[in-house]
């Protein structure tokens, strides 16, 4: 879960692998520490195979996190949606899992998985979904520091909520009439690399971050606007990482945990030093809703 310095300033963390690419066993928990079963059963695994149109040989597996907020509903990151060339990447080539937080063995043995599943619809988990559709808001601008960066997913049928044999349940949303307040604790939670342009982990990690001013991250990690979140410490402890896009930022109020952040972005550059951000949850509260109960009534 943590990034490593390169040479781009600012990236959206979205995790791509080639399939030619030896693969390691990723166990090691760096930065975070290990989620045990249940501990966040909202947490989504998302992840797809595709070709992009330049290379049709060079199959890539892309993994971004999720939150469970309905059971046919999960929200997540606009920028994962789309490969290096900006292509859509169809709703159709996406598997959605739930309840687990270990993905297998060795990221080799994911990556067969994930294509058994997208290519012959082969489970390899108890709980996983194909999606049906994929809604970006409106407004997403991926070259306006993903502004907007938000989507809900309509998967192909609903997740069991009340199985007590799985860990699953929706995640609320923060009220678009609450206020965040700054240095509120909270805990990021997905599967993203270990290391500096690493592969996805099969192990899911969590780590706390601290609310900042939205002051303290501008001209340091793009663009801030109302709709987003400046989260964590900046101080070498811990970031975000490729593969953790769309993954929650969840505080707990008034003795519930919320859903208040979705995982965008962070500085490439040095991001050990500087915070993430995310996308402000409460400002689209109202779209989310309109959105679900158009296409699905809840």
């Amino acid at each position: 879960m943590k990034c490593g310095p390169t040479m781009t300033v600012l990236y959206a963390i979205a995790c791509i692998q080639s399939l030619h690419r030896r693969s390691i066993i990723t166990d090691a928990i760096l930065s975070g520490v290990a989620i045990y079963p249940g501990e966040y059963p909202s947490l989504v695994f998302l992840a797809t195979v595709y070709a992009e149109k330049q290379y049709p040989a060079d199959k890539r597996v892309r993994g971004c996190g999720g939150t469970l907020v309905d059971s046919r509903w999960v929200l997540t990151a606009a920028h994962c949606f789309f490969d290096h060339a900006e292509n859509f990447i169809e709703p159709h080539k996406w598997v959605a899992t739930f309840g687990d937080t270990r993905l297998g063995d060795t990221v080799q043995g994911l990556n067969i998985d994930i294509t058994n599943f997208v290519h012959n619809n082969k489970n390899w988990l108890p709980v996983q979904r194909r999606i049906s559709k994929i809604i970006l808001h409106p407004q997403y601008r991926k070259t306006d520091y993903h502004t907007h960066d938000i989507a809900l997913l309509m998967l192909s049928q609903p997740v069991p909520l009340n199985d007590k044999t799985i860990n699953v349940s929706p995640l609320p949303l923060l009220p678009h009439e609450r206020n965040l307040p700054i240095n509120t604790r909270c805990r990021v939670a997905g599967w993203g690399c270990q290391f500096p342009g690493g592969e996805l982990s099969v192990l899911a990690t969590s780590g706390a971050f601290i609310i900042r001013a939205n002051s303290a991250c501008n001209g340091l990690v793009g663009s801030m606007t109302d709709q987003k979140i400046c989260a964590g410490y900046g101080d070498g402890t811990f970031s975000i990482c490729q593969g953790d896009s769309g993954g929650p930022l969840m505080c707990t109020m008034n003795g519930r945990q919320i859903l208040v952040g979705v995982a965008s972005y962070c500085s490439k550059e040095d991001p050990y030093n500087h915070p993430n951000v995310f996308t402000r949850v409460e400002s689209y509260t109202d779209w989310i809703m309109a959105t679900m109960q158009s296409l699905y009534p809840l």
